[in-house]
């Protein structure tokens, strides 16, 4: 079977940047806890730190400081949050100095040898003080994702499964059963089924496709829209409208916040369809995560990866299934999506590393038999867990449009902006008040 790429967001997890910690003063108590600015390097990054004070006493005098602290808990909450952010940041410089390519080639994927139980140990300890972190302020810390990415390449996955059952007994799944959307009619035997499909292959196509009218209101966002242009050209612009007779790029993204202007976009995020198998498939209350909407054009013949054309996997988030739908019609010459069947779940050896892999090396693990082509009309509809490998293939004449949504189990991960809702159709926001964790990235 043919080799083809498939069209998936992929981020480069290696930026780690530190930023300031801010925790508020708390004044409940003669102790209360400052934040000020570390005098360390500027190579270190900018670490908080804690300076105690006293204040004209609203707690007994007699207690001893760390007495104070435990009888307060807004100071011990603020105490522990900041030691929290000091354990990370410091761990942050570690993890910078391990880019270094003398230290990385030590404890890289294939010599990590006697180093990778204590490795493993501390991408833990840094993961799981990102997650304290995460559940204070809603936010992750660059170093933490970092090291999700690493775990899961070092448990092959199981770091990722583990937090997905955990994520099933926090959030217990919606009581949805009989839902509709552009998927039609799924009752709970019918998601059963689908997420089984997904869960053994990694991929789905749907049989339903979305209807011509709604494929042409995506495509009037497209067109009208400007779009970022990825690679951005050498002395060229960084975005454009998408012309045919005058590419500048490989790929036109169109940003989230000119999608969700239009109706179209807001009726898709919000479909209960989509949200029902992505449930069925996450084993919780899912996450609207990212929502995506590109062309892909024939610039250039050899595979470009910023555009996403080598093989990869996506780890913006622990666990997570997009939804693609395509706008065009998607042939062998119009760069169909390629995924390696299986791949989601475990990874050989030799491949279990974050970063684009090539054809060559990735056929040395595979058969042809596992290389996926997804094929098919405007309108086709397919899901797929991306944390198995796959590609964007190199369009060789006409192009393809395609629109995608992504749902999580959690929002730790890379970070997205939110979406303002204030013009959003009632409908919309009435779901979003009634799937109150689905859209707590949404924001009236």
């Amino acid at each position: 079977m043919q080799t083809v790429p498939g069209m998936s967001f992929w981020r480069d997890g290696s930026s780690h940047t530190v930023r300031t910690a801010i925790v508020p003063r708390k004044k409940s108590c003669a102790s209360s806890s400052q934040v000020g600015l570390s005098p360390f390097p500027s190579n270190i990054g900018r670490i908080p730190m804690i300076r105690s004070s006293r204040s004209a006493g609203t707690c007994p005098a007699p207690l001893s400081e760390s007495r104070q602290l435990r009888s307060c808990w807004p100071c011990s909450k603020a105490t522990s949050t900041t030691s929290i952010f000091l354990m990370t940041s410091f761990l942050n410089e570690l993890m910078r100095q391990e880019r270094s390519v003398r230290f990385s080639q030590l404890i890289s994927s294939h010599n990590r040898g006697v180093f990778a139980p204590l490795w493993l140990l501390g991408h833990a300890c840094i993961l799981l003080a990102g997650a304290a972190i995460f559940c204070l302020t809603r936010r992750t810390p660059r170093y933490s994702e970092y090291s999700m990415r690493e775990l899961f390449c070092l448990t092959n996955g199981r770091s990722n499964e583990l937090a997905g059952s955990l994520s099933g007994l926090l959030h217990q799944p919606y009581d949805l059963q009989g839902v509709d959307g552009v998927l039609g009619h799924l009752e709970s035997a019918q998601l059963v089924t689908i997420a089984a499909d997904i869960d053994a292959n990694g991929y789905h196509v749907f049989e339903t496709m979305l209807n011509s009218t709604k494929c042409d209101e995506l495509a009037r966002v497209a067109n009208d829209s400007t779009a970022v242009l990825v690679p951005t050209p050498v002395g060229g612009p960084k975005a454009a409208k998408y012309d045919r007779e005058n590419l500048l790029a490989t790929r036109y993204d169109i940003s989230q916040s000119a999608m969700f202007e239009h109706p179209i976009c807001q009726e898709l995020v919000a479909d209960r369809s989509f949200l029902a198998v992505a449930q069925t498939y996450l084993g919780c209350q899912p996450v609207s995560d990212l929502a995506a909407l590109w062309w892909t054009a024939p610039h250039g013949k050899a595979p470009d990866s910023d555009a996403a054309q080598l093989f990869h996997f996506d780890m913006d988030r622990m666990r997570f299934l997009k939804f693609f739908v395509y706008l065009s019609d998607v042939g062998p010459e119009n760069g169909p999506h390629c995924f390696i069947q299986g791949s989601h779940k475990r990874k050989p050896r030799g491949l279990s590393r974050d970063g684009r892999i090539s054809d060559e090396e990735i056929h040395q693990y595979y058969a042809d038999a596992r290389f996926v082509n997804v094929y098919g009309k405007r309108g086709t509809i397919f899901a797929a867990d991306t944390r198995g490998f796959h590609k964007g293939v190199v369009p060789t004449s006409g192009d393809r449009l395609i629109f995608q949504i992504e749902y999580a189990n959690s929002l730790f991960g890379a970070r997205y902006d939110t979406i303002p809702t204030g013009e959003w159709s009632a409908p919309a926001r009435a779901d979003f008040r009634r799937f109150k964790r689905t859209f707590e990235r949404f924001v009236s």
